[in-house]
């Protein structure tokens, strides 16, 4: 075999290493992209009190799945979002479920929310302290939901979330992901 031979094989053999490894990391780079989403709270009040969220968007749970302070993404609507909101309906929120098996009852009331499921009760958060920035009085918000199937209760961690104390319960169809990991 002459020398110009050897070297032409040899460049063959790593054009093709090369092209393979190029491959490989594409695909495991549009795998990443596609299930993966690197959500970033840039509020100065954050809702929770992390600002990054890795959000895996093949993991969609329905309501039934989720577990309490399980934090997820959702997609909010148009009937979610007040007047005077500065974020628009294609924002992606992430919160935590604190309730989602039927028939567990959300009472929202000025001294705090509480929820109960046949003989467990629990609460989370707070009050109603975003009433007034809203543009509403507390009493426009203090009631009681019932979960039907498919539903669940969607909050934050501070005083200050608009969150299902205002807005009421959320479908899960709206759920776009569940957070894997936050800091």
């Amino acid at each position: 075999m002459t020398q110009s031979s050897q070297t032409a094989k040899s460049g063959f053999g790593f054009a093709i290493k090369v092209s393979v490894t190029l491959t490989l990391c594409l695909s495991f780079w549009i795998y990443v992209s596609e299930r993966y989403t690197l959500g970033i709270d840039d509020q100065k009040d954050r809702c929770l009190p992390y600002r990054f969220f890795l959000i895996d968007g093949w993991q969609r749970p329905s309501a039934a799945d989720l577990e309490r302070g399980e934090m997820i993404a959702v997609h909010l609507r148009e009937a979610q979002r007040p007047a005077n909101a500065r974020w628009t309906t294609d924002t992606i929120m992430v919160k935590r479920a604190v309730a989602s098996h039927p028939g567990t009852i959300a009472r929202v009331r000025r001294d705090g929310i509480t929820f109960q499921s046949g003989t467990e009760t629990w609460t989370h958060g707070t009050a109603l302290e975003t009433a007034a920035r809203l543009g509403h009085k507390v009493e426009d918000y203090e009631r009681d939901y019932v979960l039907q199937p498919g539903q669940f209760f969607f909050m934050g961690d501070a005083p200050h979330t608009y969150d299902s104390r205002y807005y009421g319960p959320l479908d899960d169809t709206m759920i776009t992901g569940r957070v894997v990991f936050a800091w």
